[in-house]
């Protein structure tokens, strides 16, 4: 009796295997149906240069605020863009080769080594997907619907050394096209004499 009441209340019962299907369908799929994972984009305009050629959005552990509050890492929402700026200051001429990214689930999660519940690991995978990565700054996309703290550490060479590396292989590869005939030319001296 308690089934033909389950599957009479589904439709079931009158419809058979349809109102089966009917009543599959109505059952809530778990996902992400509210608007916390619609699409963001935050400006980020501060952190600081820790030397000439590296870029950090927030310290480890972040030191106390003016006003008394804590310094955290960025607040990273769950399908934001984040637009990274680095303000002026580091060296003129530069290029990005790495960007190191750390998630934790505290804003401070390095302050306090006796709790437990507050970590941060590398981030990898959706949690950071980049694109944009210039000497200006960088996009960092986090592709879940999950609310994390982020700080990004951003390594830098010298322009200038690049155009130095680059004149220095093409120097190399003169001297190694230059070799043999300078190797010719001396056999075809020791011909001669």
């Amino acid at each position: 009796m308690a089934r033909w009441a389950a599957a009479s209340a589904c439709g079931a019962g009158s419809f058979g295997a349809i109102g089966t299907v009917l009543c599959m369908a109505a059952i809530p799929v778990a996902g992400c149906y509210t608007h916390q994972c619609d699409p963001s984009t935050l400006p980020f305009d501060a952190g600081d240069w820790i030397d000439d050629f590296t870029y950090e959005t927030s310290a480890l552990s972040p030191p106390a605020l003016p006003d008394g509050g804590q310094g955290g890492w960025i607040d990273y929402t769950p399908n934001v863009t984040l637009v990274v700026t680095y303000p002026a200051g580091g060296a003129v001429s530069r290029r990005p080769v790495s960007i190191d990214s750390y998630i934790g689930i505290s804003s401070t999660p390095n302050d306090d080594p006796n709790d437990s519940g507050i970590n941060f690991t590398s981030g990898a995978g959706g949690l950071v997907e980049y694109s944009d990565v210039n000497s200006t700054g960088f996009r960092a996309m986090n592709g879940t619907c999950g609310k994390y703290f982020a700080r990004f550490v951003v390594h830098f060479v010298s322009a200038t050394d690049d155009a130095s590396a680059d004149d220095a292989s093409a120097d190399d590869a003169s001297a190694d096209d230059a070799a043999p005939d300078d190797v010719t030319q001396a056999a075809a001296a020791g011909d001669a004499e």
